[in-house]
């Protein structure tokens, strides 16, 4: 039987391409991924099929518009891909936006579905995203997602008033502004727009928040700084009177003066005015159906309130898959240590079949593996490499092979998988990062499961804010468990369970379940970044053997043979 064809949407490295591509019994035809970096990996680990469509920016793949796919009839495919979690993911949500222009691209995954008609589509993404913090917002005239459109498919939207800012009685800065603010026809642009401004202006915020003087010393800062004060006296000529000792306030910061905090009430209600015209501004031009709210009260000052329309995300996608596009439908959160995979880590699925494809009555998710009676650990994953050093240069990075009588006498569960289609058993990103004297001595301080709550005082110091360091951080593996969720694991400093060093790139990739003949490109920190940001391919095995048991297919190889047949 032919393979089903794969449209892979924001690929990243293909950590989810891979696990289908593991069944035998899908080939991808067309990969779509903005980041530079990660479509290079995606392109090193299928050099050997030279007609994959690869596109980079997902608002202009029109798959009808792609000769190559014209002739692929759609019940031969299947569209796979997670939008980026930054919309949707608690630790990342932007403080200056109340909304985040990655939540447009889960609706330019459900136009790619809508235009295609796949036999089968997988989304996935952050568990969050199931989280009723996570919505989207009735536009004026958006093609899906004005009052009517809503109404029509059963999308339940709800009013709620977002505060956009919120002035005391001491922050006369703008006074005159957001007096006039209810009578005027426009809202001026943000005063700082430039990322370089914001991070200035958020710097500036955490200082005052935390009690800390604030001090510049570079001479970039004295330049962004004079730039500020330029913008803040251009911004309405007759609202000048009015920032003018906040002009010169920016201007005494830009001279490597300290301002004390008895100083900077000013600069706080001017961050809180930019934020408000941030906020003004994403409502226009995001197409809100939306009423400005302004809102005196005693003793508060007055609060600038904007009343929207909001509407659940996954009951947005549940319901237009269902009843506009005609697929059978569910979702769930799965959990990756059921498939396989050495790693506590869960993802958030949903699973569509087309209704004129197959007569399924509902969703078969993957149950957890019948062979697996306990979780694989991270001694099944990385054991067998602690005795080769890593380099620290991922462009002179050198392969090195571990004998095969070595690799099948490891009591290692995983070992077997590693190496499936290897026939030299090599083994590449065996990389590390050159750590500091501080983070060995943290290191050499730290045993299996401990972090960075653990380490002395004086191995502390250099830390801001202690309280708000997570327990993930100088995080010590522990042989004998799972691995903790698999992010940046260079970032957080991952320790190994016996070495004092930090996990190497392959190492991480053995945690998310990357065979060892996956390879990965870029600078060191994007292939820590795509591994931490991949799907691990087992779980997505997982999932394909299901899609292909209501298409009515079977997998070539199922996932039980890599794992446990030896």
């Amino acid at each position: 039987m032919k393979k089903l064809k794969v449209i892979d949407l924001f690929a990243g490295a293909g950590g989810l391409s891979n696990g289908f591509e593991q069944t035998k019994s899908f080939k991808v035809v067309c990969a779509v991924e903005l980041n530079k970096e990660a479509l290079d990996t995606y392109k090193e680990n299928h050099k050997e099929n030279d007609n994959i469509i690869y596109r980079q920016d997902i608002t202009t793949f029109f798959p009808s518009k792609e000769k190559e796919l014209k002739n692929i009839p759609p019940s031969e495919i299947v569209v796979i891909g997670g939008p980026p979690c930054q919309g949707f993911s608690n630790a990342n949500r932007q403080k200056n936006y109340l909304l985040s222009g990655n939540n447009k691209l889960v609706r330019e995954y459900v136009r790619v579905i809508r235009e295609i008609k796949p036999a089968g589509f997988l989304m996935e993404n952050v568990k969050a995203m199931k989280s009723d913090k996570h919505k989207f917002f009735v536009t004026k005239s958006g093609i899906d997602t004005n009052s009517e459109f809503l109404e029509k498919y059963g999308v339940r939207t709800v009013k709620e008033h977002i505060i956009l800012a919120n002035f005391g009685d001491l922050e006369t800065i703008g006074l005159q502004f957001i007096n006039d603010f209810p009578k005027v026809s426009y809202w001026p642009e943000p005063i700082f727009k430039l990322d370089e401004m914001l991070s200035k202006i958020r710097m500036i915020e955490r200082a005052i928040r935390y009690k800390r003087n604030i001090s510049f010393t570079k001479q970039s800062d004295s330049v962004l700084l004079n730039k500020m004060a330029i913008a803040l006296g251009e911004f309405e000529d007759k609202y000048k009177i009015t920032f003018k000792k906040t002009i010169n306030l920016l201007l005494t910061l830009a001279d490597k003066k300290n301002v004390f905090l008895d100083d900077v009430n000013e600069i706080n209600a001017l961050i809180k005015l930019n934020r408000l015209l941030l906020h003004c501004k994403e409502l226009k031009t995001e197409d809100i159906n939306y009423k400005i709210i302004v809102q005196k009260n005693m003793g508060s000052g007055m609060e600038i309130k904007a009343e929207v329309f909001s509407f659940d995300v996954v009951d947005y996608l549940l319901n237009i898959f269902k009843k506009e596009l005609g697929y059978t439908v569910d979702d769930r959160v799965l959990t990756a240590s059921d498939y396989g995979v050495p790693q506590e880590r869960k993802r958030y699925m949903i699973i569509g079949v087309n209704n004129e494809v197959s007569n399924i009555l509902k969703i078969d998710f993957p149950k957890r593996l019948e062979r697996i009676k306990n979780s694989l650990t991270v001694y099944d994953a990385i054991y067998s490499l602690k005795n080769y050093t890593p380099s620290k240069n991922v462009f002179r990075d050198e392969s090195f092979t571990i004998p095969l009588k070595e690799r099948l006498k490891s009591e290692s569960k995983l070992e077997k998988y590693y190496t499936v289609g290897f026939t030299k058993f090599n083994v590449s990103n065996h990389v590390t990062t050159e750590s500091r004297e501080i983070s060995k001595n943290r290191f050499a301080h730290l045993q299996e499961g401990q972090n960075f709550h653990n380490l002395t005082e004086d191995l502390k110091s250099n830390y801001t804010d202690i309280s708000r360091t997570q327990n993930t951080v100088y995080l010590r593996l522990k042989y004998s468990e799972p691995s903790r969720t698999v992010v940046n694991v260079r970032k957080s400093m991952w320790i190994h369970p016996e070495i004092d060093r930090a996990l190497s790139i392959r190492e991480a990739a053995r945690l998310q379940s990357f065979p060892d003949y996956f390879i990965f490109k870029g600078r060191k920190d994007s292939q820590y970044q795509q591994i931490g940001n991949a799907v691990p391919p087992l779980m997505a095995r997982a999932v394909a053997e299901s899609m292909l048991k209501m298409l009515n297919r079977e997998p070539e190889r199922k996932i039980a043979e890599d794992l446990f047949d030896r």
